[in-house]
This record gives structure tokens, C-alpha cells and sequence, in this order.
């Protein structure tokens, strides 16, 4: 238990030590980015100009995005600032960002006072600039974006349009940075109406002088809503509490040359933060990508007409009188409308699908047909793979086995599980397999055939048989797997068979050359015992020499006798069949046996009664 510990121990801290090692790069991978909006979080300019952001920067794994509300709105003066100097200064005194990315002209105010004294060469784009002029970043580097392009004569031209007895134009703006600039926006495009209209402006009204201001408004006026979102006395309000407060107080239409529109307003011809938002983080991504800022130039944002259906129904303003390419917000939905293309796309979509279907079933009852017939075949080809009477398996391109047949099984005698997955090298021997790897397979991957190939198997209990394999390989139609089908013909009793007839024409070698020898030497004997018993005769009353020649005749006889066993063997000769004592043929079978073994051999008989 103690050593399990231990191992688990070390492969915890192996495991540590490698995301302490790899967390720290892929970290390093990520382009971080800084983003500082002017504006409080929630209000409704900031949240389209992120959203436009977030489409661009938000999907992308390999930047992170921080982003922070400066509230300049609300409070825009030099201590302010220098608070959001120390704050940001200490809040991201660890980290370094790849590029800034600004929104609205106290963001961009307040990098260039502080940018090199914080994020020292970090780039910056900016968005959401009024009346922008090229010497604002004169003489600080690394600055580049998309500044706002109001058309107000265009939105002027188009509420006279709309609104052809107008005589009147009352312009609502505030005291403001923002709001001066608006103002003066108006007063330049004033000068082409000077003989048709009149221009007032509201520019420093608490909200009940503003409130009476509007309602003694004629009917020949409108209403122009350059921005209101800071009172006299220093109190924020929001657009939406501002464009309310015009909007039911005044009894005509009320435009705007802001994005304010579906809050109360008319429309107009405005810029649009979303797509400022996309634009300047398409400027982020390419200086990401290693694009030098000086070689994005500054741009202006894109101008849309944009209108609220609420107010268009208030007043009474036919849509049909609006720009083509105007946007419409807040209103209803409506399918037809709304997907009139893709309705009568559908109408003519079902009719083609109504004739495809019809053929679809006619090519269905003949698919299905077809299919009968390869379910059949394919069940008569199992059959044969199943049941066949020889060995055949079925391996990948890995050289894995992933089907057999039942003689495989039955011969090798493994279940089917443990043989699946399993390269078809495991079960041969160590010869066979070391000649399959380097002399067979690479031919077969070259032609996908071989035949005939000798191996030698092991089987479960580690009896080895011999085989013969001839396979061929083939590729499905999707031209991807590849499959070889390999028959197996077990050789082992053929070559037993072939190893006993060797057997048996050698004996019968051997038989006819001791046959002939014991033949030969019969006659020789004849000869000898022949002459040793004339001799005897002869010897007759000499003691001593027929004694020797007694010995001899007993050994020629004995010679005789061994001829004839060897006669039986080769079967040259027919067996004499006699009673016999044998512990006599033993005991003289002893000499012969003990000169035929080495000296370190004893022989001992031991003859029963």
C-alpha cells in the first residue's frame, strides 16, 4: 500500500511540475487587450459600440479582453482623471497589453495625457470621436481609429422630406463637451436654410424650463435632439430619461443625429456605434497580426438612416416615403414581411421536393430491392466464412485480426474475444514470425497477394502445427480501409504422415542392406562351419585341439544364428517358431549386448525361475 502511495505521489508531482511548465505558454500566446469606454456600463451608445467590438475580438481564443467604464460622463474633470491614472496604473501594474482600444473623446483625451506614463508604446485606437481633427494626436505615436461622421444637413433634409410645412428647427443640446460640439455641427449646416428655416437652440435648460420650452412648441416646428444628458446644475441623466422628456413634451416630431433611435425619436441619418465597434477592432486585429499603426490611416464611421416604427406611427409618417435602405426598429414582427423571398422560395421548394419525393420512392422500393438481394448474398458469404472447413481469419492495415471463422477457433482453440485485435504475428513462433515481418509482409503490402506461405502456429496449449496461408488484400469503396482475407490450411498431419513414409523406406533401406549382408555372410559361415566339422573328424582322440576346434564350430554356429535374426528382420526369411528357454537367449544375448555399450555402462541380468 506504502509503494502505491509513493508511485501515485510521484506521478501527481510529475503531473504538476508539467502544467506548471506548459500553463505559463500557452498564457504567454494570448494577446491581451485593453478596452476604456467613456461612458458607464449599461448605457445604450457604449453597449452597441461593444457589442460591435465583441463580434470582432470576442470569439477569437487568442486574445483576451479588458475592459473598463471610465464614467467620464458623469465626472470628466483633471483630479478624476489622475484617480483613474493611479487606479489603472496599480490595477495593471503586472500585466502588458498587446494594443488600447478607446471609445469616445475623454477615453482618447485621457490616453493621450497618460498613455506613455502607463502603457508605455502600447498602440491605441480609438472610436467614437466628435469633430475629430488630425492635429488632436499631432506629435504623439502609435495613435490610429475611426472617428464619427454626423451628416446633418442629410438628416435636416430628410425631416423636411418627411415633414414638408416645416418652417421651424428647435436644436436640444447640453452644456457638455459632446453637446458644444453638436451644436456647432448644426450651426455649419444652418447656413444652407436660411432662407427656409429657422434654427433655435435650446443649449442650457434645466429640464422643467426645457419641458414648458417644448410645449408651446407650433405645429410648423420639429424638434432636433443633438444631445442632452448633463443639466446646468450638474445632474446626469440618462438618453433614455432625456429623449422621454423631449418626446412627450414636444406635440411635433422629434429627430436625433445620435443613436438614440427607439427610445422616443423619429430617426435621422446617424452614425452607427455597432459598426464603429466592428471597424476599430478589425484596426486591433490587424496590429495583433503585426501591422504597424502608422500604416492604418484614421477613418470616419458609416452613416445609416435609422427609424423607430413607434414614432413613425405617432406621427403618422408613411414608411414607403423612407430611404430604401433605412432600418426600422421596434417593429412588429412579420413572417411574410419579414421572409417574403424565402416563403415563395418555399412554395416552389415544396413543389420540387413533392416530385423528388415521388421519385425518391421509386428509387427507395428499387434500393430496397437491391438491398434484399446483398443481405442475401452477404448472409450466404458468412455462411461460407463461418462454416467453412478450413481456417480463415480477416486482419486490417494495422495487421490486426478482426474476424475469424470457427475452424480458426476450434484449431487454435481460443475463444473469439481473445483473438480480435490481436495482431495475426502474436500466434506464430518466433521463426515464422521473424520471417513473416522481414521477407513476406513487405512483399505482400507491395501486391497484395501472397500463397502458399509455410508458418507454424502456436496454438492456446503451446502446441505448435503447421500451416500453409494464401491471402489477398482489398480496399472498401470509400477507397480509405483496407482489408486482407487470408485461408489457413493446417499441413500438420500430411507432414506426419510424409515423416512416417520417410520413416519406413528408410527401415526399408536398412532391411534390404542387412538382408543382403546377412546373406552374404550366411554363405561365409556355411563355409567355415563346413570345414570345422571335417576338421572335427578328422581331430578325432586329440583332445586338446578338438577342443579348440569345438569352440569354434559353437562360435560359427552362433554367428549362424545371429545371420538368421538379422534374416527375420530384413524378412528376407520366415520365422522359425519353436519353444524356447529365454532366459537362455537372454543369457547369451548378454556378451553381445555388453560389448556393444561404452565401458561407463553396466549390465546386470536378473533371470526369474
Amino acid at each position: 500500500m506504502r509503494t502505491h502511495n509513493n508511485i501515485y505521489g510521484y506521478v501527481v508531482s510529475i503531473m504538476f511540475i508539467l502544467w506548471i511548465a506548459l500553463v505559463p505558454k500557452a498564457h504567454a500566446e494570448v494577446k491581451r487587450v485593453l478596452v476604456l469606454n467613456a461612458y458607464h456600463e449599461g448605457f445604450h451608445w457604449t453597449d452597441r459600440i461593444m457589442s460591435g467590438v465583441k463580434s470582432v475580438l470576442g470569439d477569437e481564443n487568442d486574445v483576451e479582453l479588458f475592459i473598463n467604464y471610465m464614467d467620464t460622463k458623469r465626472m470628466s474633470d483633471e483630479q478624476y482623471y489622475r484617480q483613474l491614472k493611479e487606479l489603472y496604473a496599480n490595477k495593471y501594474r503586472f500585466l502588458k497589453f498587446d494594443a488600447i482600444l478607446s471609445s469616445d473623446d475623454n477615453a482618447l483625451d485621457f490616453l493621450i495625457m497618460y498613455r506613455d506614463e502607463i502603457f508605455p508604446n502600447v498602440p491605441v485606437v480609438f472610436s467614437g470621436i466628435n469633430d475629430f481633427q488630425p492635429s488632436r494626436i499631432a506629435g504623439v505615436e502609435g495613435f490610429t481609429g475611426i472617428y464619427e461622421q454626423y451628416d446633418v444637413t442629410g438628416t435636416i433634409n430628410l425631416m423636411l422630406s418627411l415633414h414638408p410645412n416645416t418652417t421651424r428647427i428647435v436644436v436640444v443640446t447640453d452644456v457638455t463637451r459632446s453637446g458644444a460640439i453638436f451644436k456647432n455641427l448644426v450651426k455649419r449646416a444652418e447656413v444652407n436654410y436660411t432662407e427656409k428655416l429657422k434654427f433655435e437652440y435650446l443649449p442650457d435648460l434645466e429640464p422643467d424650463e426645457l419641458v414648458k420650452a417644448l410645449t408651446l412648441l407650433p405645429r410648423d416646428s420639429l424638434v432636433l435632439w443633438a444631445i442632452y444628458l448633463r443639466t446646468p446644475s450638474g445632474i446626469s441623466i440618462s438618453s433614455e430619461e432625456s429623449v422621454k422628456l423631449i418626446t412627450q413634451s414636444s406635440p411635433v416630431a422629434a429627430y436625433s443625429i445620435w443613436d438614440v433611435v427607439g427610445q422616443g425619436v423619429v430617426g435621422g441619418k446617424i452614425t452607427s456605434p455597432f459598426l464603429q465597434g466592428q471597424v476599430s477592432a478589425n484596426m486591433v486585429k490587424k496590429i495583433l497580426n503585426g501591422e504597424d499603426t502608422s500604416t492604418i490611416p484614421v477613418s470616419g464611421s458609416g452613416i445609416v438612416n435609422v427609424f423607430d416604427f413607434n414614432a413613425l406611427e405617432r406621427f403618422s409618417i408613411n414608411e414607403n416615403l423612407l430611404p430604401d435602405d433605412s432600418i426600422i426598429r421596434n417593429k412588429p414582427f412579420s413572417f411574410y414581411e419579414e421572409y417574403t423571398y424565402f416563403v415563395w422560395a418555399g412554395v416552389f421548394t415544396l413543389i420540387i421536393f413533392t416530385a423528388f419525393i415521388l421519385a425518391l420512392i421509386v428509387v427507395l422500393n428499387r434500393r430496397k430491392a437491391v438491398e434484399t438481394l446483398l443481405r442475401a448474398s452477404d448472409s450466404r458469404f458468412r455462411t461460407l466464412y463461418d462454416d467453412a472447413p478450413v481456417m480463415m481469419h480477416s486482419i486490417n492495415a494495422k495487421g490486426e485480426i478482426i474476424n475469424v471463422n470457427k475452424q480458426w477457433l476450434k484449431t487454435m482453440g481460443y475463444e473469439f474475444d481473445e483473438v480480435i485485435e490481436h495482431k495475426s504475428t502474436e500466434f506464430l513462433t518466433e521463426h515464422s514470425r521473424k520471417y513473416a515481418e522481414e521477407t513476406v509482409l513487405p512483399e505482400f503490402f507491395k501486391t497484395g497477394l501472397c500463397e502458399n506461405i509455410p508458418y507454424q502456429f502456436v496454438t492456446k496449449n503451446n502446441q505448435i502445427i503447421d500451416l500453409r496461408l494464401s491471402a489477398t488484400s482489398y480496399t472498401d469503396s470509400s477507397k480509405k480501409n483496407t482489408t486482407s482475407l487470408a485461408v489457413l490450411i493446417d499441413e500438420t498431419g500430411k507432414l506426419l504422415a510424409e515423416n512416417q513414409a520417410r520413416r519406413a523406406q528408410k527401415m526399408e533401406a536398412i532391411g534390404q542392406l542387412t538382408g543382403g549382408i546377412a546373406h552374404d555372410f550366411n554363405n561365409i559361415l556355411g563355409i567355415v562351419m563346413g570345414n570345422l566339422e571335417l576338421l572335427e573328424m578328422k581331430l578325432a582322440g586329440n583332445d586338446d585341439a578338438l577342443g579348440r576346434v569345438k569352440n569354434a564350430l559353437k562360435g560359427a554356429l552362433r554367428g549362424a544364428d545371429i545371420t538368421r535374426q538379422l534374416l527375420r528382420f530384413s524378412r528376407h526369411h520366415s520365422p522359425d517358431i519353436k519353444q524356447t528357454d529365454v532366459n537362455k537367449i537372454i543369457g547369451n544375448m548378454d556378451e553381445l549386448v555388453t560389448k556393444s555399450l561404452t565401458v561407463s555402462i553396466e549390465v546386470q541380468t536378473h533371470f526369474s525361475a
